[in-house]
């Protein structure tokens, strides 16, 4: 049997290039990029408009079919018995344990953003919820008027005007852009878990991630699922939209003002 250093070996001889692909991608998508790109979601009839920036369609449905396969076999599975053993209090604790630990993450690209409305808002949080809620098991900071909201390097990126860049699929991650691809490397290294956590320990949280957000959303892929004629287009749409509405922080875009780097910028 291999022993963790050998694993450890083999992940890293797969990953550094992978990692070194999304950036140079991303540097190319930069500099060939017009800005006329035509991205559509549904029309009102509910089908699928063409999309012009998914020039690897072809392999992102081959890894969309292969997550697929493993959600069905695997991931459903797993997340409806964690449901169904555990109770919805302690359930809601793993979700709130969860997003506490991700709060260094968070606040980094809160002062990114020059963001200090989210910043003071992310560390009342924080302070809330590992005082009063016991280290993060209880989200007491939302009814004290400090609600949650998540921040990555993909959302800063995106605030300060990088473009999406091309739609990509990521084995077992699922929908990413090459703007979000490079944000998750950007988040993992200001994640100060990074440098203290063991590689089984850091696969052990992710996890948990995974199996809270799929075991929260049994009901509602599936009725995706059901109600689309081309589940891989529908998701690719809903996607997009979703991260325009997080980075835009769920203003409509004219409303948001831009970056300024000599005020607040009002977030």
């Amino acid at each position: 049997m291999l022993n963790v250093l050998k694993i450890k070996e083999v992940i890293s001889l797969f990953l550094r290039p992978l990692f070194f692909g999304l950036a140079l991608a991303a540097l190319l998508s930069g500099c060939a990029s017009n800005g006329d790109d035509d991205d559509f979601g549904d029309d009102e009839f509910g089908y699928e408009i063409p999309d012009d920036n998914d020039p690897l369609e072809v392999p992102n449905r081959f890894i969309f079919a292969f997550n697929d396969a493993l959600d069905v076999f695997i991931f459903q599975p797993v997340a409806a018995t964690y449901r169904f053993i555990l109770p919805e209090v302690v359930r809601n604790s793993v979700q709130s344990f969860l997003r506490n630990l991700n709060t260094p993450v968070t606040l980094a690209n809160n002062i990114l953003q020059w963001d200090w409305e989210g910043a003071e808002l992310t560390m009342g949080r924080f302070a809330i919820n590992t005082s009063a809620g016991v280290l993060g098991l209880f989200d007491v900071a939302t009814d004290a008027g400090y609600p949650y909201r998540e921040e990555d390097f993909g959302q800063t990126l995106g605030v300060w005007g990088a473009d999406e860049g091309f739609y990509l699929v990521i084995p077992v991650l699922g929908p990413s852009s090459l703007r979000d691809g490079v944000g998750r490397l950007a988040d993992w290294g200001l994640d100060p878990l990074t440098y203290v956590m063991t590689f089984e320990q850091s696969i052990a949280l992710r996890a948990a991630e995974g199996v809270d957000f799929r075991a929260r959303n049994i009901e509602t892929i599936e009725a995706l699922k059901a109600d689309s004629i081309d589940f891989y287009a529908r998701v690719r749409s809903l996607y997009r939209q979703n991260r325009a509405d997080q980075i835009n922080n769920g203003r409509a875009p004219e409303d948001v003002p831009a970056p300024d780097l000599d005020t607040e910028d009002g977030f």
